[in-house]
């Protein structure tokens, strides 16, 4: 964990993010980056290898190669997503560490019947059990002083408030470098730079678009 106190370590950040634009800009995106990462002791991503995810990984892998990558893998990605995170990950050499839940997605289905819908009542313990607590258990054992994430302000009400520098669970602080850049922007960026995607993918917490992982919200 960093010497830096979180309260003093959230001051010397926060300025960093006016160097943001409200348009994208990946030259200012990647120099935000790099001045937050040297301040940084344990910093980590997080990905969900689904559509455009490859934007931040590659980035920041540039800057911080050996930077932990935290996927929580739920059990129900499509094999596209699987051989998706397997191509990233050797390409860009990714320091990935997986953490998945203690109840697995057959057990699951075979006892509780599936996925739930989003008003059934069984909804927050499926989420809690396929994206909180494994989540938690990555800060747990890694102890992030810094969680780095592509969440942008177009991709939710919750997420349209967010600055570039903002708190995070546990006295983290969270770095959104993509805050306000939008889909069109991510695409331009992977195309740019000829890098892997894959738009075949299913969260099968989040149900529907627009709606929260639960990630974000802790």
């Amino acid at each position: 964990m960093s010497t830096i106190s979180t309260s003093k370590l959230s001051e010397l950040l926060a300025p960093m993010a006016e160097i943001l634009p409200e348009q994208a800009d990946a030259k200012a995106s990647e120099k935000f980056l790099r001045l937050c990462l040297q301040h940084a002791k344990n910093p980590i991503i997080t990905t969900s290898f689904g559509p455009q995810s490859g934007v931040l990984l590659h980035m920041v892998s540039k800057i911080a190669p050996s930077i932990k990558v935290v996927w929580v893998d739920s059990g129900y990605n499509l094999p596209a997503t699987y051989k998706h995170a397997e191509k990233l990950t050797k390409e860009l050499g990714l320091n990935l560490k997986v953490y998945t839940p203690s109840t697995s997605a057959a057990f699951w289905d075979a006892t509780r019947g599936g996925i739930p819908t989003v008003d059934d009542e069984r909804h927050a313990d499926f989420t809690d059990n396929f994206k909180i607590t494994p989540f938690q258990r990555a800060l747990a054992e890694l102890q992030p002083d810094i969680w780095i994430s592509s969440v942008r302000r177009e991709q939710s009400a919750h997420r349209s408030s967010l600055s570039a520098v903002h708190a995070g669970p546990a006295g983290i602080i969270k770095l959104a470098p993509f805050i306000t850049w939008q889909e069109s922007d991510m695409q331009a960026y992977l195309d740019t730079h000829n890098i892997a995607d894959e738009s075949r993918y299913f969260d099968p917490v989040k149900a529907q678009y627009g709606r929260e992982c639960g990630l974000h919200k802790l």
